[in-house]
C-alpha cells in the first residue's frame, strides 16, 4: 500500500507545518530590537517552502527532489533577502558570507535585544529556514509528523536557554495546536486507506477510516487538554519549579535561582518584573553591598567560583570567622543584621555582609576561609524562606592607610597565586590598556583607582546591545573604542577591572550580590532582583580584600572614600570627583540613605545622560515598508489559508465528475457532508436516495425555512434517481451485460454528468444560509475522505 498522500493533504500538511514554524519563531522576538526584520522575511521563506513541499509531492515527487528544489530555490531567496543578489554565487556568495559573519559576531558580541543594524537578523533568518524545511521534510516528506516536534522544540526552548525566559504563552499553545493538527493529518490520511479497496460511500458503520469522525475530535481534544494544563498547572504548583512557562500566579512564576552566580546576575537584571528577594533589619545606616558569591576563577568564556574544598568545622553556626589579611590598626564599627530571604530567592550561596566577623544559619552552610562567602553542600537547602543573623564590620579605611601598606606589589605575596591568574590566550592588549591607564601610579591602590577612574569616566552604563557574558571575547568587545565597544553593564565593568588589576600583578577576583536597598516605612530594608550587582575585589595589604566600584554612575553613583586620592597620585581623571561621596560609607547627607539610583528598582529606567547623548544618532525605528510589508504578507498567508480549501474541494469535484456512477456518486455523499446532512454510510443506493430526496428544495424559494420534498424540486428529485441507478448498474450489473453498456454509454454522452450538481443545488436550498457557507469555506469532506479504488472491486462486504 503506497504511502504517498492525496495532493489535497501534502498542500495542506506543508502550509501548517510552515506554519507551525513560523508562529515557534515569534519565540524569537526577544533576540533583537526589531523582530520583523527576521520574521516577516521568514514568512516569505514560510510560503515558499511550504509550496513547493507540498506541490511537489502533490504532483508525485520523490522527497529527494522536493527537497534539493526548496534547498536550491530557499537558498536564492535567502540571498535575495538578506543581500539584494538573487543567487548565492560569485559577489552574491561573498555578500552573504559577510553578511553572516557580521551576525555571528554580533551574536557573540552582544546581550539581546540586539540592534537592528547589528546583523543577528542574518542568522535569525537562516537558522528559521532551516527549521522550515526541517519541519516539512519531516511532517510532509518522511510522514514522520511526531518527529517534527523535535526542531519546534529546539526553536521554543533556544530563547529560554539563551534569554533565561519563556516566550509568550499563545506561541506556545499555537505550537502545540499546530503539531497536533499535524498529527491528526497524517493519522486521518493513514485511516483513510484501510479496510477493502471500494469508494468512501461504500463502507459500513463499523469500518475503520469511516466513522472516525470521533477519534479525530478526540485526538484534537487530548493535544488541546495536554497543552492547556501545560499552561494551566504552573498556576497551582508554584513552590516546586515544575512549571514550563512563567505563567504561576504565586512565588513560582517569580522566582530567582541561583546556580551560577554570574549567568543568573544577568538572567535577573533582564526580567520583566522586579522581585522582592531579601529583607534586613539592622543598626546599619547604610547597608549596601550585600555579597551573594565570590568568583575566583578567570576563564576563556567566564567567571566562575572555582574549585571549592571547605572543612566541615568551617559552618555558619555563629563563630568567629577569620578577617584574612586585616590588620588590628584599621578601626571597624560592628553592625548587626538579621536577614529574611523570601522565597523567590532559591540560592545555594548565603547572601552577608562583608567582611562578617559571624555567622548564624541553620542548615549545613560552609564558608571557604580565601573567599569568607558561604555555600550549601547540600543541594535541597536553600536560601527560599530563610530568617538567619549575622554581625558584619564596617572598615574605616582610608587612602593614607592603604597607600602605606600598598606601596609596591610586594605586600601581596601571601595571597594564592590563583588569584592573579589569567587564561594563555589572554590578548596582550588587555595588559597594554592597563599599563596605558596606569601609567604614573606607582602604588596598587593608586593603579586600582586609576582603572577605576577610567570606567567611570570613558565608558557607559547600559543593558541594551552589549557584550553577552564576561569571557575573554566579550573583555575584548567591551574594551574596544569600535562602535558597540565600551557600553556594558556591572558584568563586564567588574570583571574587565578585575582582569586588567591581575594584568598589573594585582591579586583581584570578582564578587556578587546586591547593590543598594530600599527603605521600608518599617525602618527595614528590603533587596530586590534589580538590585543585583557584581562589584570587583581587590587585595591590598593591612586592609586584605578591598572594594572598588567601576561601574558608572549611572547604576551606581557613590565610589568608596578610599579611592578618592590627593591630586598628584594618579594621572589626572575626571570622572572620580564628579561622583565620589563624602563619607566612608558612601551616604547621601541630604537624604540619609543611600545615594543610589537603584531604590527606583528598574536599571532600564536610570538616567543615562552618556548614553543618551550617544544614541542621538541611533535609528529611530524600523523602516517604514516593514510594517506595511508585514501586514501584507500576513494576509496573503491568511488569504491562502481561507481559499484553500474550496479550491481543493473544487479540484476534487472536477475530477469526481469525470470518474464515471461511482465517481460521482462520491461527489454526491461528499457534498451532503459538507452541507452537514447525513449520509447513512451503511445503507445501500436506493436507501440514501429516498432520504436525500426528502431534504430536496427549490432553489428558488428564499424564506428561511423552506419547503422540503422531492415534489418541491421535480428536476434534483429526477437527477437523484438517475445518480442512483447508475450506481447501482455500475455495481451490481454483470459485466459485459446490456446493462452495463448502457451504463458505459451514458457515461460517454455525459448524460447526468450535471445530474450531481443538480442535486446538490436543491440539498443546498434546503440545507440553510449557515450550511452553504460552511460547505464553501469549511468543506469537511477533505477531513472525512477515504481514498477511492476505481479499478475491479475485490468481494464485497459493504453494500452502501
Amino acid at each position: 500500500m503506497s504511502r504517498r498522500p492525496s495532493w489535497a493533504a501534502a498542500l495542506v500538511s506543508s502550509l501548517l507545518a510552515a506554519l507551525t514554524t513560523w508562529v515557534a519563531c515569534w519565540g524569537w522576538s526577544g533576540f533583537t530590537e526589531d523582530p520583523s526584520a527576521h520574521l516577516v522575511p521568514l514568512a516569505g521563506l514560510a510560503v515558499l517552502v511550504a509550496l513547493l513541499g507540498g506541490g511537489g509531492r502533490a504532483l508525485g515527487l520523490s522527497s529527494t527532489v522536493v527537497v534539493v528544489a526548496q534547498v536550491v530555490l530557499g537558498a536564492c531567496a535567502v540571498t535575495y533577502l538578506l543581500t539584494g543578489y538573487p543567487v548565492p554565487v560569485g559577489a552574491g556568495w561573498d555578500a552573504l558570507d559577510a553578511t553572516m559573519s557580521r551576525g555571528v559576531l554580533a551574536a557573540r558580541a552582544y546581550a539581546p535585544p540586539v540592534a537592528t543594524d547589528a546583523g543577528l537578523d542574518a542568522v535569525l533568518v537562516v537558522s528559521g529556514w532551516w527549521c522550515l524545511l526541517l519541519v516539512d521534510t519531516l511532517a510532509g516528506g518522511l510522514r514522520r509528523p511526531a518527529l517534527a516536534a523535535l526542531p519546534l522544540l529546539v526553536v521554543f526552548t533556544l530563547p529560554v536557554s539563551i534569554l533565561g525566559a519563556t516566550p509568550p504563552w499563545w506561541v506556545f499553545l499555537a505550537t502545540v495546536l499546530g503539531w497536533v493538527l499535524l498529527l491528526f493529518l497524517d493519522a486521518s490520511e493513514s485511516v483513510a486507506r484501510w479496510g477493502t479497496g471500494l469508494e468512501e460511500d461504500a463502507a459500513p458503520a463499523g469500518a475503520l477510516g469511516v466513522r472516525t469522525a470521533g477519534v479525530r475530535l478526540t485526538a484534537v481534544g487530548v493535544g488541546a487538554c495536554a497543552a492547556s494544563l501545560a499552561l494551566a498547572v504552573p498556576t497551582a504548583l508554584p513552590a516546586l519549579d515544575v512549571h514550563l512557562l512563567d505563567l504561576g500566579a504565586g512565588s513560582g512564576g517569580n522566582e530567582v535561582v541561583i546556580r551560577n552566580p554570574m549567568t543568573d546576575l544577568r538572567r535577573d537584571l533582564h526580567r520583566d518584573v522586579d522581585v522582592p528577594l531579601v529583607r534586613v533589619v539592622t543598626d546599619d545606616p547604610d547597608p549596601r553591598y550585600l555579597r551573594i558569591a565570590v568568583l575566583t576563577r578567570f576563564g576563556q568564556n567566564e567567571w566562575t567560583s572555582g574549585d571549592r574544598s571547605i572543612p566541615t568545622d568551617q559552618v555558619a553556626d555563629g563563630s568567629p570567622l577569620p578577617l584574612g589579611g586585616l590588620s588590628n590598626a584599621v578601626r571597624r564599627t560592628e553592625h548587626s543584621y538579621t536577614l529574611t530571604v523570601g522565597e523567590d530567592l532559591d540560592s545555594t550561596w548565603l547572601p552577608t555582609f562583608a567582611p562578617a566577623s559571624s555567622v548564624t544559619a541553620d542548615g549545613d552552610w560552609r564558608y571557604d576561609a580565601e573567599t569568607m562567602d558561604f555555600i550549601s553542600t547540600d543541594p535541597d537547602v536553600t536560601t527560599a524562606g530563610l530568617t538567619y543573623t549575622t554581625t558584619g564590620l564596617d572598615l574605616r579605611l582610608s587612602a593614607d592607610q592603604l597607600e602605606s601598606g600598598a606601596a609596591g606589589t610586594g605586600g601581596t605575596s601571601a595571597v594564592d597565586a590563583r588569584f592573579t591568574e589569567l587564561p594563555s590566550d589572554l590578548p596582550a592588549s588587555v595588559g597594554e590598556l592597563a599599563r596605558e591607564v596606569t601609567r604614573g601610579a606607582d602604588t596598587d591602590l593608586a593603579r586600582a583607582v586609576a582603572l577605576q577612574d577610567f570606567f567611570r569616566r570613558d565608558f557607559t552604563y547600559s543593558l541594551e546591545n552589549v557584550p553577552t557574558g564576561n569571557g575573554v571575547d566579550a573583555l575584548v568587545a567591551f574594551l574596544s573604542t569600535a562602535p558597540g565597544g565600551r557600553v556594558g553593564y556591572c558584568e563586564q565593568f567588574a570583571s574587565a577591572m578585575a582582569v586588567m588589576a591581575r594584568s598589573l600583578g594585582i591579586p583581584a577576583r570578582v564578587a556578587v550580590g546586591f547593590l543598594a536597598p530600599t527603605r521600608l516605612q518599617d525602618g527595614s530594608w528590603e533587596f530586590s532582583a534589580y538590585d543585583m550587582h557584581a562589584w570587583p575585589e581587590l587585595y591590598l595589604p593591612t586592609a586584605g580584600w578591598v572594594r572598588f566600584e567601576p561601574t558608572p554612575a549611572s547604576r551606581a553613583s557613590g565610589v568608596p572614600s578610599y579611592t578618592q586620592l590627593d591630586p598628584g597620585t594618579v594621572q589626572p581623571s575626571t570622572g572620580t570627583s564628579a561622583t565620589a561621596q563624602p563619607s566612608a560609607g558612601e551616604t547621601d547627607p541630604a537624604q540619609g540613605r543611600p545615594s543610589s539610583d537603584v531604590a527606583s528598582r528598574a536599571p532600564d529606567e536610570e538616567p543615562q545622560p552618556d548614553e543618551a547623548a550617544a544614541g542621538a544618532d541611533a535609528p529611530t525605528g524600523p523602516p517604514a515598508w516593514r510594517t506595511p510589508l508585514l501586514v501584507l504578507l500576513l494576509a496573503l498567508v491568511v488569504a491562502t489559508l481561507l481559499a484553500a480549501p474550496g479550491r481543493f474541494r473544487a479540484v476534487l469535484r472536477h475530477r469526481r465528475l469525470a470518474g464515471g456512477p461511482e465517481g460521482r456518486w462520491a461527489e454526491l455523499r461528499a457534498g451532503v457532508l459538507d452541507l452537514g446532512l447525513p449520509w447513512p454510510d451503511g445503507a445501500s443506493p436506493r436507501a440514501v436516495g429516498a432520504l436525500l430526496a426528502a431534504r430536496l428544495a427549490d432553489p428558488g424559494d428564499d424564506r428561511e425555512r423552506p419547503v422540503l420534498g422531492p415534489e418541491q424540486n421535480p428536476g434534483a428529485a429526477a437527477a437523484l434517481d438517475r445518480l442512483v441507478a447508475a450506481v447501482e448498474l455500475a455495481r451490481y450489473a454483470r459485466p459485459g451485460s446490456a446493462a452495463a453498456q448502457e451504463t458505459g454509454a451514458g457515461d460517454a454522452a455525459g448524460d447526468v454528468a450535471g445530474d450531481v450538481t443538480t442535486v446538490l443545488a436543491g440539498l443546498a436550498a434546503g440545507a440553510g444560509r449557515r450550511a452553504r457557507a460552511r460547505a464553501r469555506w469549511l468543506p469537511v469532506s477533505l477531513v472525512r475522505r477515504r481514498r477511492a479504488h476505481p479499478s475491479a472491486p475485490a468481494p464485497l462486504d459493504r453494500v452502501g
